[in-house]
């Protein structure tokens, strides 16, 4: 297995990351719509928009990422940044993560990768199999090919 380049996996990651952002940010004003929340009765308005804004938007994005990611991987081994590179999330055995691996590094993982100033991510420059901490969590590779 070739193990994919660092300059492929942080583009991808950027390209990933701002699609996620978008598609989240559509949802959760779909869901604030949809709850037809009522600020009107509050004296602070921008406070409570802010704050309902908020909540919506972090569950919104975890549970995307979650499904973005855990489909995509254990499928296709592949999201849309990471295909026009053309790298992959695989097992050691060559096979794609299966959906509860693949959402869970695509969330947990990349929060633990990036707790401590991003040294998670950084790890794959120094590695020697080039995982970083939510490869060597989650036991797999990012490949080319």
């Amino acid at each position: 297995m070739r193990k994919a380049g660092l300059f492929a996996r942080l583009i991808a990651f950027i390209i990933d990351g701002f699609t996620l952002s978008i598609l989240s940010s559509i949802i959760s004003f779909i869901v604030i719509l949809i709850a037809d929340i009522d600020l009107s009765l509050s004296n602070d308005f921008f406070s409570v928009v802010s704050n309902t804004a908020s909540g919506v938007l972090v569950i919104t994005i975890a549970l995307l990422e979650f499904l973005y990611f855990g489909f995509l991987w254990s499928l296709y081994g592949t999201t849309f940044g990471m295909s026009l590179f053309n790298i992959k999330v695989v097992r050691k055995d060559g096979s794609y993560p299966g959906f509860l691996r693949a959402g869970l590094r695509g969330t947990f993982g990349y929060w633990i990768s990036g707790l401590i100033l991003g040294i998670g991510y950084i790890w794959a420059a120094f590695d020697s199999e080039r995982q970083a901490w939510h490869d060597k969590i989650f036991d797999t590779f990012v490949i080319q090919g």
